[in-house]
């Protein structure tokens, strides 16, 4: 934990926090730093253009919503992920008063060249890919960002030309601005590809969660017997990144007697219909705190990404001590380093169901270590102990 004393050199700091919005992963993860520093009398402040999602930006900021629209509709190709390419070159204005400019998220705020522009000094946090790309935000298994992304998978052809110039800008301009940059990344899998990409040392700080999931943790009865609860938590759950899909489809090789003890929670929005096993639809949960209250009832939350950073809900459900099977797709399984905490799998059915054969062999013992789990979630993912690695950081310039 950082020891906020009098006389650290932390009064002359002033962080401006920058995001899109102030929900979603990397909004939320903005607005929950931004509370931290304020709370501990270091001055920040959060700057966004809407606490929802592009809809909600249509009459406020009409240029950047028809850019997201136009990259949607035309840049991408049907079936691809998030592409951002048209709102990456549109700039709202924006004004950002401390000399520190932490970057969760770019486009459609302000223009990369306009950041640098403004004479700050810079941390870009990598919540996606979309930095060192042409314009995907999860390159789904291309390598071609390391290189110049010339005939991007995801774009359709028309505009791989585009795609190819802002690979190239995004690139030239954070090697030449290198003295007032530092970069940071909650996984060690994006750290990695984006220092091979952009020549240039990233660190590895994990996004820290809300602090309502590390206080008055409840033990439910029953947790464990006879039935086996499992979460899976998105926002979209109908996103096909977030593998639920595959995930499903293996729980259909066990067998009848293993399906029987399993009982699926869907927590978020467009959850499939499922009768192999039975199941509860919890809807889209918004607030934090009913998040934190459903997990207490689980035995284990389940991460099938098929590509992914490091999603919150890893630290979410450890702290609420719940056992983690996440899949080895970017940084889902890095923190599960002992297996008391979890256990990763590869996408594919014998190793998805050898998993949750696993859990439900072990279930007793699994539940006896949910205190465990929650100290070591506050160890990694408390706002207070994230906070002090970005504050050396911030300090480091």
């Amino acid at each position: 934990m950082y020891h906020f004393a009098e006389g650290a050199g932390l009064e002359a700091l002033g962080v401006s926090h920058v995001a899109f919005s102030s929900a979603g992963g990397a909004g939320s993860v903005a607005k929950l730093l931004n509370r931290t520093l304020l709370s501990n009398k270091v001055n920040s402040e959060l700057v966004t253009l809407t606490d929802g999602n592009i809809n909600s930006i249509s009459k406020s900021h009409p240029k950047v919503f028809a850019a997201g629209y136009f990259d949607y509709l035309a840049v991408r190709k049907r079936g691809a992920g998030l592409f951002t390419t048209k709102r990456s070159r549109v700039r709202s204005d924006v004004d950002l008063t401390y000399s520190i400019a932490h970057i969760h998220w770019l486009p459609g705020v302000v223009k990369l060249e306009d950041i640098f522009q403004m004479s700050k000094k810079i941390v870009f946090t990598l919540h996606d890919y979309w930095l060192v790309t042409g314009g995907c935000h999860f390159p789904n298994g291309c390598a071609q960002f390391m290189s110049d992304c010339a005939k991007c998978p995801q774009a359709r052809s028309p505009f791989h030309a585009e795609v190819t110039r802002q690979h190239a800008l995004k690139t030239r301009l954070l090697r030449e601005n290198s003295a007032s940059v530092k970069l940071t990344a909650p996984s060690r899998a994006l750290a990695s590809d984006a220092e091979t990409a952009l020549q240039l040392p990233v660190a590895v700080i994990r996004n820290p969660i809300d602090e309502c999931f590390f206080i008055d943790a409840a033990d439910v009865p029953g947790v464990g017997s006879p039935k086996v609860h499992i979460a899976l938590v998105a926002a979209d759950l109908g996103d096909p990144r977030k593998g639920v899909v595959p995930f499903l489809d293996a729980l259909k090789t066990l067998s009848e007697s293993e399906r029987q003890r399993l009982h699926l929670h869907f927590i978020g929005g467009h959850a499939p219909r499922y009768d192999d096993v039975e199941s509860s639809d919890h809807g889209f949960v918004s607030n934090p705190k009913n998040i934190a209250r459903l997990l207490d009832r689980m035995d284990a939350t389940v991460v099938p990404s098929i590509d992914d950073n490091s999603p919150l809900v890893v630290g979410q459900a450890l702290a609420r001590g719940c056992y983690v099977l996440a899949s080895n797709a970017g940084g889902t399984s890095e923190v599960l380093t002992k297996s008391k905490y979890g256990r990763s799998f590869r996408i594919n059915e014998p190793e998805i169901a050898d998993s949750v054969s696993y859990l439900l062999d072990n279930a007793e013992a699994i539940s006896r270590n949910r205190e465990d789990r929650r100290r070591y979630a506050e160890q990694l993912f408390s706002p207070q102990a994230v906070i002090g690695s970005y504050l050396d950081l911030y300090k480091s310039f």
